[in-house]
């Protein structure tokens, strides 16, 4: 028997009036905390059409005294978000990045001080969409050993599949879900950025508890909503 996305920390609805549809319930923690702070930054990691300036505008729902300097792509943005978040604004904003900890390293090459970003970073949030399987035509199959064993799965995992039918326009896919990791900046976080970590040290510490975005995937495959193959792609 196969898992409920809800066991996993997972749903395909909003939790609550203002969170996205998909985020977990950790993941909605750290975001509805870090837009409790009276000041900082709020940052927002994906790539072009991931669904970043949906999350934006929840944050911007949630807290609308905020502050948007939209996507950070150079110096000067940075710059400019650091300096408002110093100056006491809650500040949210967007990068390209592939993953939360990708965002750290970013700002990092943008030439930004680390006690800076440690300072001023609340939380980091990543995204990416993956198609949701058509749920008109899903059905439950035992996933390949290959398959099985690069996800990390058990032998004999059931995942699913859609193979088309009326409702899907015989694509197997009816729209997206998105997928969330989030870093939570605390104290040890805030030491591990200002003291240089890597990508490797302060992704240790911020999945040690929660998944990480290769883990939400792992998580929606197993309970249905997206395919394994799907689950497998980069973000």
């Amino acid at each position: 028997m196969h898992a409920a996305l809800s066991d996993f920390g997972l749903r395909q609805e909003p939790l609550s009036t203002g969170a996205p549809a998909g985020m977990s319930a950790a993941v909605e923690a750290i975001f509805r905390a870090a837009l409790s702070a009276p000041s900082g930054i709020v940052l927002i990691a994906g790539a072009a059409g991931s669904g970043r300036t949906a999350t934006l505008d929840a944050g911007l729902a949630l807290h609308p005294g905020a502050l948007i300097v939209g996507e950070i792509r150079d110096r000067e943005t940075a710059d400019m978000a650091v300096q408002s978040a110093l100056a006491g604004a809650l500040v949210l904003a967007a990068i390209d990045a592939g993953n939360a900890v990708g965002a750290v390293i970013r700002l990092k090459a943008l030439a930004i001080e680390p006690f800076l970003i440690a300072s001023t970073l609340r939380a980091v949030l990543a995204q990416r969409l993956v198609r949701r399987l058509c749920r008109g035509c899903r059905r439950p199959v035992q996933a390949a050993a290959s398959l099985a064993a690069r996800l990390g799965f058990d032998p004999g995992a059931i995942v699913h599949e859609s193979p088309g039918c009326a409702r899907c326009g015989h694509k197997g896919h009816e729209g997206w879900i998105a997928l969330y990791e989030a870093i939570d900046v605390d104290v040890a976080m805030r030491r591990l950025i200002s003291g240089g970590g890597d990508a490797a040290v302060i992704a240790s510490h911020a999945f040690r508890d929660r998944p990480d975005l290769a883990g939400a995937a792992r998580a929606a495959a197993l309970g249905g909503a997206i395919s394994a193959e799907d689950a497998l792609r980069p973000c």
